[in-house]
């Protein structure tokens, strides 16, 4: 099931629709690393989530960059380990800085594999960005 983005029109975050049987409706902010949520009211006359404070999202292209580059980061991680390189830390043990740089250059360019995964991948994944 695809998910059904939303953004709040005051700060311009993108959330996702969940619904599970223990909190019922409610809105998850799209930070991969980070689970906070909102309640929702709906109203039933006209839609509008939180008094209009959601906007539904009809944009098919739900990334940022910087989803790009931990996708990209994690199936580096996955081809180091297959390659027997040395494993390094996870994505969200980075600094911000580390995730800049990443974001930016890849790899190191004296990896073949790894540089050309990279350019594959974010080639495709940054069609995808909003």
């Amino acid at each position: 099931m695809n998910k059904q983005f939303y953004r709040d029109t005051s700060t311009g975050e993108l959330a996702y629709l969940v619904d599970d049987e223990l909190h019922g409706l409610r809105l998850r902010l799209n930070r991969p690393s980070e689970e906070i949520y909102f309640h929702v009211n709906k109203d039933p006359a006209t839609g509008e989530i939180n008094g209009g404070r959601w906007q539904k999202v009809e944009d098919k292209r739900p990334l940022t960059p910087m989803h790009v580059a931990e996708v990209t980061y994690s199936a580096d991680q996955a081809l180091c380990k297959a390659l027997g390189i040395m494993n390094r830390k996870g994505w969200s043990m980075m600094k911000d800085e580390e995730r800049i740089k990443w974001a930016k250059i890849g790899p190191p360019a004296d990896e073949p594999a790894r540089v050309e995964m990279y350019g594959l991948l974010n080639e495709y994944l940054r069609s995808l960005i909003r």
